[in-house]
């Protein structure tokens, strides 16, 4: 009953005592009897499935239109990663770039707005056409009676008298003179011209008959020069000024000053007129 072989081994106990009854009686042990062999085992038929029956026409179930399972998950594309078109070495060179200009610029507009507000205002000049110049001349006899020659440049305050007829022509005069003025005639002598401009007046006073003399005062700053011995000349007067040599031509039309053989000042008249 303990054979290692499942063939050697007796089917029950009574088997097994008769062969070891006849093993101690010296009798032949009866081999022990076959095992018959197990039954084919049956196969069990499967349950139906739940699968749908396709016909032949469409062997393949995507023919049909009708997918009996979900179509697989489509996933979007991932997107690519976005390279940045400069590098981290080119974008700190721009930045640098961007603060220089604007240093540049600002440095720029302090010189040009200091450099105006140190320079100076430009000055221009009016260049006046010098007056036609009379180039008659005249032997004029030296007067016997020469009062004495005065020449001041600092102003001249005058207490006018307004009294008597003014000087034809002349705005703003009386009988001595401009009223108000320096370019007057002193008391005993009588306007025998006179003459405004845009920058002097001027009178020409005779003391006796045919001895003269120029009184002129400039508008800017008041100064005044008396000269003696003023000449009739070319329908005006003609007079020099001993002291520096500049002469004064004194005409209906203009009030011309030469220096040293040069025209020095050439102003046109405004006004004029003669006693």
């Amino acid at each position: 009953g303990m054979a290692k072989k499942p063939a050697d081994r007796f089917a029950s106990a009574g088997e097994l005592a008769k062969a070891a009854a006849a093993a101690a009686s010296g009798g032949q042990v009866p081999p022990a009897p076959a095992v018959a062999p197990a039954p084919a085992a049956v196969p069990v038929p499967s349950a139906p499935t739940s699968t749908r029956q396709f016909s032949a026409v469409y062997a393949n179930p995507a023919g049909t239109g009708y997918t009996p399972y979900p179509p697989p998950e489509i996933r979007p594309p991932e997107r690519p990663v976005r390279k940045s078109r400069f590098g981290p070495g080119q974008v700190a060179l721009i930045v640098a770039t961007i603060v220089l200009f604007g240093a540049a610029v600002v440095l720029a507009m302090q010189l040009f707005s200091g450099n105006q507000a140190s320079a100076a205002p430009p000055q221009t000049t009016v260049a006046m056409p010098p007056p036609s110049v009379s180039t008659t001349t005249e032997t004029v006899e030296p007067s016997t009676s020469t009062p004495s020659t005065t020449s001041t440049t600092s102003p001249t305050t005058t207490s006018p008298s307004t009294s008597g007829t003014p000087l034809p022509g002349v705005s703003g005069t009386d009988a001595q003179g401009f009223v108000g003025h320096a370019a007057r005639c002193d008391a005993g002598s009588t306007p025998a011209a006179a003459i405004r401009t845009a920058q002097s007046l001027a009178v020409i006073c005779e003391t006796t008959p045919g001895s003269y003399y120029y009184h002129g005062e400039r508008l800017r700053d008041g100064a005044n020069v008396q000269l003696a011995n003023a000449v009739p000349s070319g329908g005006g007067f003609d007079v020099a000024n001993p002291a520096d040599g500049a002469r004064y031509e004194v005409r209906p039309d203009h009030l011309t000053i030469y220096s040293n053989g040069h025209v020095d000042s050439a102003e046109p008249a405004l006004e004029y007129g003669s006693g």
